[in-house]
């Protein structure tokens, strides 16, 4: 609203308060009725018509002494509020800078970032398809290592070795040359079915030849080619050695 409009509303206010005026002077009886219900209000509540000038003139005054103290405690209030260190208004509006509390915040984000480690990227474990992963295990475990208990030719012809088809009937038992032998082995809880498998897979229906235990019947050695059923057992982590 412009300035014009503040001095349209006052002379606006004026001409009404003149009008207002003027119509009681037109009128006096509502003049009288108006002071006799003052009169009355104040005599209802215990002031003489006598000391209603004197009434008046001390509420107004406690009344304006009254906002007096209002307004200084309120301006003591609000310099004590400016007057404070922690008073973030005080920090922003005089000085120009950011809140006590706010820095103190930004300033220990900058000290964690700078502390903090850098990330280190997460490294997936590769998992090969089970295929490779039997072709890899072969490789570097199995086929690559040589049985140290495989005796050559002229050490299995001598020791009594018996050769022919070696047939796969357990977990650690096979069968060759028509006779019954158990693997130098013990199997591990849960792992017969997976040993079988994998006997049965490798070796069933091959050339083979099982050095016979001297000391204990039905137990022995057996082997394709330099390839031991035992020791295959062991590295894939069926079976432990006896």
């Amino acid at each position: 609203m412009k300035f014009s409009g503040y001095v349209a509303g006052a002379a606006g206010l004026v001409k009404d308060f003149g009008r207002f005026a003027l119509g009681l002077l037109k009128r006096p009886h509502y003049v009288a009725v108006l002071l006799a219900l003052i009169v009355g209000a104040f005599w209802l509540g215990g002031v003489k018509p006598a000391d209603i000038p004197r009434t008046v003139e001390k509420k107004w005054q406690a009344f304006v002494a009254n906002r007096k103290q209002v307004v200084t405690e309120e301006l003591q209030s609000l310099s004590e509020r400016m007057d404070n260190p922690d008073n973030p208004l005080k920090s922003f509006v005089f000085t120009g800078r950011r809140p006590i509390a706010e820095a103190k915040r930004e300033q220990k984000r900058q000290t964690q970032s700078q502390t903090k480690p850098e990330p280190v990227p997460e490294q997936r474990p590769v998992f090969l398809p089970e295929a490779e992963a039997r072709r890899e295990i072969e490789q570097r475990v199995v086929w690559k290592r040589p049985d140290k208990n495989a005796p050559s030719g002229d050490t299995a012809a001598d020791g009594g070795a018996v050769t022919g088809t070696l047939v796969v009937t357990g977990a650690d038992t096979v069968r060759i040359g028509g006779r019954d032998f158990s693997l130098r082995v013990r199997l591990r809880a849960g792992k017969a079915t997976a040993s079988f498998q994998q006997l049965k897979r490798r070796f069933d229906g091959r050339q083979g030849k099982c050095v016979p235990d001297e000391n204990v019947a039905n137990l022995a050695e057996c082997f394709v080619g330099s390839l031991g059923l035992s020791e295959t057992l062991i590295d894939f982590g069926y079976a432990d050695p006896v």
